[in-house]
């Protein structure tokens, strides 16, 4: 079936939800100063949670740093120029691209924009979302699902010419300790092959090492892991979709992204940039 490009068609939605648990303790910042703390935990009027941004960027930023060290020109890394040869979140490229993509040949224009990789996008920003396309990918909050265990932690400011503390300036945080649960919840659609294979890294490391969130991560603060028994609900036919809703897939999931993962891993790089 030929379907629109980008978003004018909703071909596939994915959304796997599943629990985070801490395997530190967590500092996740952004609240005002009150009586018990000069650095409280991040809540809100439901209670504390994790930011969705905050997890997003974290996932962006090691997917990243992943793709770079395997090479062949697959993800440019954001604010960094020369990172990536031909996507256009990169500030060198949409300079070196700008003028003939704007010109007054509109078929010469769509036709570069065709050859740059992905429409003018890298991987990751296929997946993510740039300023040149929007994201395939959104994750909510993650709320606080066990019981609150709150501990208040005390810092000091460093004084860099002795090393030592510095007086006058000592603080205190609060901490949530290891252990707590939060909810896990992402969506991502019109998912390709690429888009499959960069959520089975993702999704790896999520489950494997863990990422980082938050602050004081210098401290050993910050680590969460995936549980490895998050479900996923999705559709692959609209029709089918709009009869009978959102299907459980887990297993069919997992197999397709290590597929993809596999298959991904094993392409030759990019080619080389043009222009």
């Amino acid at each position: 079936m030929t379907t629109a490009p980008g978003f004018l068609a909703l071909t596939n939605r994915y959304v796997v939800a599943g629990t985070l648990v801490s395997e530190a303790p967590l500092h996740i910042g952004g609240a005002a100063p009150n009586g018990d703390s000069d650095a409280p935990f991040l809540r809100d009027s439901v209670g504390p949670y994790i930011p969705g941004s905050s997890l997003r960027g974290v996932m962006r930023s090691s997917l990243e740093r992943i793709l770079q060290a395997l090479g062949g020109d697959r993800g440019c890394v954001l604010f960094a120029k020369g990172s990536h040869t031909r996507c256009l979140t990169d500030q060198a490229n949409l300079e070196r691209f700008q003028k003939p993509l704007k010109g007054s040949d509109t078929d010469k224009a769509e036709a570069l924009r065709r050859e740059v990789l992905n429409g003018g996008v890298c991987d990751v920003c296929a997946l993510f979302g740039s300023p040149q396309a929007a994201s395939k990918l959104r994750f909510d909050d993650c709320r606080l699902k066990t019981p609150e265990q709150f501990t208040i932690r005390d810092g000091v400011g460093i004084d860099r010419d002795t090393e030592s503390a510095r007086d006058k300036l000592k603080f205190n945080f609060q901490a949530l300790e290891a252990g707590a649960e939060f909810s896990f919840f992402m969506q991502v659609e019109n998912a390709g092959p690429t888009d499959f294979a960069l959520l089975g890294i993702l999704l790896g490391e999520l489950t494997g090492p863990g990422i980082d969130v938050g602050g004081k991560k210098s401290r050993g603060f910050g680590r969460v892991k995936l549980k490895a028994d998050y479900g996923v609900m999705y559709f692959d036919d609209i029709r089918k979709f709009l009869a009978q809703g959102l299907q459980p897939s887990a297993e069919a999931f997992q197999r397709r992204i290590q597929a993809e993962l596999n298959q991904y891993l094993e392409e030759q790089p990019h080619a080389a940039a043009i222009g």
